[in-house]
Order: structure tokens, then C-alpha cells, then sequence
């Protein structure tokens, strides 16, 4: 861990205020471990400035309190809210993210309804299990989560992959289907 320390990811300054104790297990830390070292530091070595975490690992009583989804992996250790300081610098940052692959699901937060200007990132890894790769945006105002269309939302530039063999084309086919029925959930649930 080079850029980030798991006392980062713990300190809060709502649990601090409200007196609440955000420790977290071993297997928490393990989790903000591979977090770090699979998204925030190779982000931040990319990124070339300071990159802040407002929100990392929550205990159940400090999700509770700041509203948080019942099923928050922050409360796993595998989650981090983020930014770069402005909306354009969190921009940068999600382009960051979404080139590298390396995610599990990148929520653009407080968009405005015809931008992907972001107030702030949050963004999950999962050490155990498949990582999605989801890509969301909250819209200020609005109720619910949107899919971003990531094809056409960044440019990314999109690296070629090698021909892949019958395998390969089959994950690739189960990957679109299980992304089509988790965006039917989502709408399900809006």
C-alpha cells in the first residue's frame, strides 16, 4: 500500500462525532487491503495528485446512521467514496477507472440530469468473487440508480483483445447475460 493506509479507510468523522467505535475485522481489513491495492493505488499512481477518501469502511450502526443501503459493502470493507476535489477532477477519475477494468461497480454520485459531472465516486472491489464492472450514476433529485452507457459517456480508448477461443467467447456471452438481467433488477427496483 503505497498511497492509502487502512486507518484512512476507517476514519470517519460522523462516527467520530456521534461517538460511534468504526472498527472493522480482520477480514474487513483484508478487503480494504485488496481494495487499495487493486483500485486506489494503481489509481492514484495514475492519477498523478492526491486522491481523498470521504467515506471508506462503515460499521452497521455508522451506515445506518448516514442513510446508507442496507446492503453497503462499505460495511464489508470493500467499498470507498472518493474524489479529486471538484466534479471535472472526478470526471477524470471515473475515465481513470472505467479504462482500467478494475472495479467492481463505479457509482457516479450527485450527477447533474445531463452531465456525468460527479460530486463524488464511489467505488467497490471485491476479493472474493466476481468483479462486475458495473458502471451507475445517481442523478441529483432523482430516485434510484441509472446504468451508465459507457460506449457513449467516455472515451475510452478501447485496448483489442486477442482472439479468444470457445471459452473465452462463452464468458463473454454469460457476462452480457447476467449484466442484462442485473440491469432488469435494477429498473425492477426503481
Amino acid at each position: 500500500m503505497k498511497y492509502f493506509t487502512i486507518s484512512e479507510m476507517l476514519k470517519s468523522d460522523t462516527a467520530l462525532k456521534m461517538r460511534i467505535w468504526n472498527g472493522a475485522t480482520k477480514e474487513h481489513e483484508e478487503n480494504l487491503r485488496a481494495l487499495i491495492e487493486n483500485v486506489l493505488d494503481p489509481l492514484r499512481e495514475q492519477y498523478g495528485h492526491p486522491i481523498y477518501v470521504t467515506s471508506g469502511y462503515r460499521c452497521p450502526k455508522l451506515n445506518n446512521l448516514v442513510n446508507g443501503a442496507p446492503n453497503s459493502q462499505h460495511m464489508r470493507g470493500e467499498a470507498a467514496d472518493i474524489t479529486g476535489g471538484s466534479p471535472a477532477e472526478n470526471l477524470k477519475l471515473a475515465q481513470m477507472i472505467a479504462e482500467s477494468g478494475k472495479f467492481d461497480q463505479m457509482i457516479l454520485e450527485e450527477v447533474g440530469p445531463n452531465d456525468l459531472l460527479p460530486q463524488w465516486i464511489h467505488i467497490t472491489w471485491k476479493r472474493n468473487g466476481w468483479n462486475r464492472k458495473n458502471i451507475l450514476k445517481k442523478v441529483i433529485g432523482k430516485a434510484g440508480y441509472i446504468t451508465v452507457d459507457v460506449a457513449n459517456s467516455f472515451p475510452i480508448s478501447r485496448k483489442k483483445e486477442p482472439a479468444a477461443c470457445a471459452t473465452g467467447s462463452l464468458t463473454k456471452i454469460m457476462k452480457r447475460i447476467l449484466l442484462y438481467f442485473f440491469s432488469l433488477r435494477l429498473r425492477a427496483t426503481r
